[in-house]
């Protein structure tokens, strides 16, 4: 004799298609969210370096209408001007042409660790 009730019955599963098609929705809302946070990180990064950048660049300008000749190094804007460079996180290249030309001016991001 043939044991029936092992034929019988379906075997239920610990979860169904519906709890299976909302954690995959879930996960795709989940990436989006940590995707957009990864893009604002992103632009408030360039907005720091670009507000750096005119702040000496302003500085210099500064200088030259108060002056009339462009400061010598960035650390005659610091004892000067009052400005002050956050070097932990970014790199300043200032070089000076003459005292009459515009500097060239640039600020760079410094990566993690550096």
């Amino acid at each position: 004799m043939i044991n029936k009730s092992l034929y019988g019955k379906k075997k239920k599963l610990p979860f169904s298609i519906n709890t299976i098609i909302t954690g995959v929705i879930f996960l795709v809302f989940l990436t989006c969210i940590l995707y957009g946070f990864g893009d604002i990180s992103s632009s408030a990064k360039e907005q720091q370096l670009e507000i750096a950048q005119k702040a000496v660049e302003r500085a210099a300008i500064q200088c030259y209408a108060i002056e009339g000749r462009y400061p010598p190094d960035l650390s005659y804007l610091e004892n000067h001007y009052g400005i002050i460079l956050d070097t932990d996180h970014f790199l300043y290249h200032y070089e000076r042409f003459g005292s009459n030309l515009m500097p060239e001016i640039k600020v760079f991001e410094l990566e993690q660790g550096e």
